[in-house]
């Protein structure tokens, strides 16, 4: 019930989940991503490909 919640305020723009990304790498540099939140550089960390 909570996960179908959240979706939907999601999905209707009621949280901003741009906002809550810190940082964005690409696919290439996945082992960077783990690094930059292993030294508490970032919190979200998206991988995009």
């Amino acid at each position: 019930d909570h996960n179908k919640r959240a979706l939907e305020y999601i999905s209707t723009g009621q949280v901003p989940v741009k906002d809550l990304i810190t940082r964005h790498i690409p696919l290439e540099n996945v082992l960077e991503a783990f690094d930059i939140v292993a030294k508490g550089e970032a919190i979200k960390v998206t991988v995009e490909p």
